[in-house]
């Protein structure tokens, strides 16, 4: 019998539900926070993303479940109307990343998972960190130990090194990711007692816009280098020439940013911004090494200014970014094939997170008793991981192998072999044929009726569409998607489908026939897939019950004989 898979295709589909609830927190808690001004917003959702991974990881015993939901949490970002987006996306995938080699070093028990979570929640610190350094350079380490020399003494507190009061933060920090474990663990130990939680239906978003656009942007891949570019030559003009050139670089970039970008114009328009560069400039007039506590000078204030001007250089550049990461090329990108498997699941992702926004506690109600919130979200996680594999019950066979390696030959006869046991099989067959010993188009053949018609060719026909290296005959295309929707009427044991692969991944081909035959077919499939694409295949049509072929390797009438006796 054909065994629940417990592949790649199932850890992803798991980690899009970790990464859904973990995406929807983001969500209200993070606009509940920052709306308020609440100090420490991203440690606080920190210790939520904590306890969502841990809960979860408590729930499913699934080996790479945090970095992959940690990456489809971090996408869900790019939806965020935030201005910055990319700061939160790292942070998070940071987070992911330390869970997942803390339980990898020190086991799924408690241990691992307080060891991850302090690791978590301190990097959010160490991020802070970074970023500081990375907007206003070395000095402004000079200036913060001046002022903490000039407030100790002011205080009377020279005994306590700036390393001593470091370690009580990271005390304080590590406390944090402490309890947002224990409170994870007991979330989930709570959730696998409990009955599920009420069932709610995700929305399909099947080809839609992973990325959503920012109204009126024309994107450009070149100025995602341009940014990079434009954040390396501001730093060399600010800290290699004079204050006023290194200012009319920036005043230049931050125009053309506005120009291109309305995200930048709101972000310019926040007072903490300027509050923050009066603020620097005003402690780099008393605390620049040379004059620390003596009054404020002129040189102070140079190096002030200069600080600020980096630090609005690099804010923009992470603003700019950030958008540009919204460009349907990345998106395409992202459904390529090395890396489809994050896209698809992170679809599956965003198709639940509806379902798991209407029923997130409201932020007050969540800051009152988190435990009960954390067990009631994590609740809904088998019943959202089933919505999102719809088609488990759905025994598939994936007949795979790279090109001309016999799949169709495979199949054929694997047909032959079924109804030779008196079972009815229906779909289509890919038949090529060749020229100079390279292929140089297809047939398509009916199962059913045995009827044949031209799919494709190399050479251009009008009002024929082209793909890969193929032009494809529309009538075709019709014709075996009318052959599909058929066997939902017809008596059918079995359904071939020769073959499923990149076209279909991307909506053309059969895609609009399989999405119907998946949600409504209740016999057997069997499909054949290029090698390597079996996986993207499966998340695409949510399939966890499925046995993979070689085609090389496979013998046809043990195949059919194990197809006929799942019957």
């Amino acid at each position: 019998m054909m065994e629940q898979s417990k592949g790649h295709g199932t850890v992803w589909l798991k980690a899009a539900v970790t990464g859904s609830l973990w995406g929807a927190i983001e969500v209200i808690m993070g606009s509940f926070l920052h709306n308020l001004g609440i100090p420490m917003a991203g440690t606080i959702l920190a210790s939520f993303g904590v306890a969502v991974m841990v809960a979860s990881g408590v729930l499913w015993n699934e080996r790479g479940l945090f970095w992959r939901a940690g990456l489809i949490c971090a996408l869900m970002k790019s939806i965020s109307p935030s201005a910055v987006i990319l700061g939160p996306m790292i942070g998070i995938t940071m987070e992911a990343f330390l869970m997942e080699g803390s339980v990898r070093l020190f086991g799924r028990n408690l241990l691992g998972y307080v060891v991850g979570g302090i690791l978590a929640v301190q990097s959010v610190l160490l991020y802070k960190v970074l970023f500081l350094l990375a907007s206003y350079g070395l000095s402004i380490i000079d200036i913060l130990k001046n002022l903490y020399a000039f407030a100790a003494k002011q205080l009377s507190l020279t005994s306590y090194s700036p390393q001593v009061l470091l370690g009580i933060l990271l005390g304080v920090y590590a406390a944090i990711g402490v309890v947002a474990a224990i409170i994870g663990f007991v979330a989930g130990k709570r959730s696998l007692k409990t009955p599920a939680g009420k069932e709610s239906s995700v929305t399909d978003v099947s080809g839609k816009p992973l990325i959503k656009r920012e109204l009126k942007i024309d994107y450009s891949v070149w100025l995602l280098f341009l940014h990079l570019a434009a954040v390396v030559g501001g730093i060399y003009m600010i800290n290699g020439t004079e204050w006023y050139i290194g200012a009319l670089y920036v005043l230049l970039y931050v125009g053309f940013c506005i120009f291109k970008y309305r995200s930048a114009l709101s972000r310019l328009k926040k007072p903490v911004i300027w509050i923050q560069i009066f603020v620097i400039t005003m402690l780099a007039g008393f605390f620049v090494a040379k004059t620390a506590g003596s009054g404020i000078s002129i040189e102070g204030l140079i190096v002030g200014i200069k600080l600020n001007l980096r630090a609005m250089l690099v804010v923009l550049a992470f603003s700019s970014i950030g958008v540009e990461l919204r460009s349907p090329l990345i998106r395409s990108f992202f459904s390529g094939k090395r890396i489809s498997m994050l896209y698809f699941s992170a679809e599956a992702g965003f198709s639940a997170l509806p379902a798991v926004i209407e029923g997130i506690s409201r932020p007050a109600a969540f800051f009152r008793a988190p435990l009960a919130s954390l067990t009631d979200m994590v609740g809904r996680s088998e019943g959202l991981y089933a919505s999102i594999a719809g088609n488990s019950s759905i025994p598939l066979y994936i007949i795979s192998g790279s090109k001309g390696e016999g799949k169709t030959t495979f199949v054929a006869a694997l047909a032959e072999e079924l109804r030779k046991k008196g079972l009815r099989v229906g779909g289509i067959l890919s038949l090529g044929f060749w020229e100079n010993n390279e292929r140089s188009g297809f047939e398509i053949q009916s199962l059913l009726t045995g009827e044949k018609m031209k799919l494709a060719g190399t050479k251009p026909v009008d009002g024929w569409a082209f793909f890969g290296r193929f032009y494809f005959n529309p009538e075709a295309i019709e014709f075996g998607k009318a052959e599909l929707n058929k066997l939902l009427r017809e008596t059918v044991d079995v359904v071939i489908i020769d073959e499923v692969g990149p076209w279909e991944l991307k909506g053309g081909g059969w895609a609009d026939a399989l999405d119907k035959l998946t949600n409504e077919f209740q016999g057997t499939m069997v499909w054949t897939i290029r090698r390597n694409l079996d996986p993207i295949v499966l998340l695409r049509w949510k399939f966890t019950r499925f046995q993979l072929v070689d085609c090389l390797k496979a013998n046809k009438a043990n195949i059919a004989n194990q197809i006929f006796n799942e019957k």
